[in-house]
């Protein structure tokens, strides 16, 4: 083995680094519109197939989450306080708040499946 690589130190990261610095505006970043781009070839398997990003003063942004064959929103993510809420606009229930927009958009497809007790937990540790 190198010896440079045999006293290396290894620097500890976390595991999950939140991208939306504190006291960050409440709208979607660039890097988070591209996320859900990206996120929306999975939802379309789930038949979640039209994602809007809105933006408005009162309420800062906000990502609506279409069902295939519904005109309203089936679910909803806001930004408050740094972290990404979801919330069912149908029935205004909220069911997490996540650091990352990831963690929300998995929370969408876990709830969208039914998803059992492993998925649930991830929910509820928010």
């Amino acid at each position: 083995m190198n010896s440079a690589i045999a006293s290396a130190t290894i620097l500890p990261f976390r595991q999950k680094i939140p991208l939306r610095p504190q006291g960050s505006p409440a709208r979607f970043s660039l890097r988070e519109r591209a996320q859900v781009v990206e996120w929306q070839h999975w939802a379309s398997r789930v038949g979640l197939t039209r994602m809007v990003v809105e933006h408005e003063a009162e309420q800062g942004g906000f990502l609506l989450v279409y069902d295939t064959e519904k005109p309203w929103a089936a679910y909803g993510i806001g930004i408050e306080h740094g972290r990404f809420i979801v919330w069912r606009p149908a029935t205004g229930v909220t069911f997490g708040a996540f650091d990352l927009l990831s963690d929300a958009l998995a929370a969408v497809i876990a709830n969208r499946l039914g998803a059992g007790s492993a998925s649930q937990a991830r929910v509820a540790r928010c």
